[in-house]
């Protein structure tokens, strides 16, 4: 898919041997060929790219249908999307699809997925279980104080700003860039002050370990480390089962 992807996996390999001997006339109705052949796909994983206006989700719902239709537990999908509405409304078209067999569903956004695990296996990964996630305004307020600290009055206007070091900070992580390239790229009026922009946001991030707290672009890349180790979905499924009661 081009732009935002939706990801449809399951806990462990299932691979469908033997489709459903006559496959429902909804499925040949409802969907076009490019769509069917996505639906139906029966060996191995399926990267489908598709523009805007596809029938993306009509694609993936069907798709989880057939899975059901070829006793796939729906406890055993994992159905992952951007937001909570859209995750929502493919359950919901899902259980149109199936009825009770879809119950069970486990569907989120990357954030939900991401967070519910890590905190059922948060020691893995070297953090507490307990942690909490910082809004922006948090994050924003935990930077005064690292700022704070080396920063004096006088020279407050010399330095960036909290709200600043912030979107530094996000967009070193998020680019995987080194804070020296960060700065040279995006922010060059701050080289000459790269040697304390690298203490503060040093002091922030030890701060945020002290407090056991986390950003949601933190969560994302601890789990995309997480999600390479091995029986991962598997491990992703216990999490999931053990949290029903917050999905989305």
């Amino acid at each position: 898919m081009q732009g935002r992807r939706t990801v449809v996996g399951m806990a462990k390999k299932i691979i469908i041997k033997k489709p459903i001997a006559e496959i429902p006339e909804r499925y040949k109705n409802e969907l076009n060929e490019g769509q069917f052949n996505a639906v139906t796909h029966s060996e191995g994983p399926a990267l489908i790219i598709a523009g805007a206006g596809s029938g993306k989700t009509r694609a993936l719902t069907y798709r989880v249908a057939y899975l059901i239709d070829n006793n796939v537990p729906a406890q055993s999908i994992i159905l992952v999307t951007f937001t909570k509405k859209a995750a929502r409304e493919m359950v919901a078209r899902v259980e149109k699809l199936s009825g009770n067999k879809a119950h069970g569903i486990n569907a989120g956004t990357f954030h939900h997925i991401a967070n519910v695990v890590l905190h059922r296996y948060a020691k893995v990964v070297g953090i507490q279980n307990n942690f909490s996630v910082l809004d922006e305004h948090d994050r924003i307020v935990l930077m005064k104080m690292a700022r704070t600290r080396h920063v004096s009055k006088e020279d407050k206007k010399r330095y960036p700003n909290a709200s600043l070091l912030v979107e530094m900070h996000s967009k070193r992580v998020n680019l995987a860039l080194t804070l020296k390239n960060t700065i040279e790229y995006y922010y060059p009026e701050f080289s000459e002050d790269l040697e304390v922009i690298e203490r503060i946001l040093n002091d922030y991030d030890t701060m945020k370990r002290q407090n056991n707290t986390l950003h949601f672009m933190s969560i994302l890349l601890i789990h995309v480390n997480f999600v390479k180790r091995p029986h991962f979905m598997l491990i992703l499924l216990k999490a999931l089962l053990n949290n029903k009661q917050s999905m989305y």
